[in-house]
């Protein structure tokens, strides 16, 4: 084998290996489960009064991703955002993750999180409806360390809350 022949095969791998490793990155984002730091006690009123939220990877890749935001919306309008910084989990493992909310309206976030976190637990008679509550959550990644790449998902109040305590869906870790 000629000197070009191994310098070309050096560079594909070169090249390749980013490749690989960004795009099992992005596939193993779309995987991960979130859920409330203390199983079946998750509150929206303590996750935006400096809270915490467990994540999940289930899949057998390590995950890096650099923003992990909660966007609370209700009748359209954003009401505040639970943001975390960057974050490495191991493959089949948790990881508890502090964040920050903000907020235009702090104390106006702060009240539709008490209503709710009362509506959905059954201890508040219903005066705003449920359907209302919109929540996205929004995971940010780097493709080859540069090209900003975004997974996005959208849940109704209630179900986001019962996911996060832990009566919907599967918890893997």
């Amino acid at each position: 084998m000629d000197k070009y022949s191994i310098i070309s095969i050096i560079a594909i791998v070169a090249i390749a290996i980013p490749l690989v490793y960004s795009g099992l990155n992005i596939f193993a984002l779309g995987d991960l489960q979130v859920r409330g730091n203390n199983e079946g006690e998750f509150r929206f009123f303590e996750m935006i009064n400096d809270g915490t939220v467990e994540i999940c990877n289930p899949s057998p890749f390590f995950v890096n991703f650099k923003k992990f935001n909660i966007i609370m919306y209700l009748d359209g309008a954003p009401k505040g955002t639970f943001a975390s910084e960057q974050v490495i989990l191991s493959p089949y493992s948790s990881k508890v993750i502090n964040g920050t909310f903000t907020s235009d309206t702090y104390s106006e976030a702060q009240y539709y999180a008490m209503h709710f976190d009362g509506q959905f637990s059954g201890d508040v008679p219903e005066r705003i409806d449920p359907r209302k509550l919109l929540i996205t959550t929004e995971l940010e990644a780097p493709i080859i360390g540069v090209i900003p790449y975004t997974v996005t998902k959208q849940y109704a109040g209630l179900y986001f809350w019962e996911t996060l305590n832990g009566n919907i869906g599967g918890y893997s870790c």
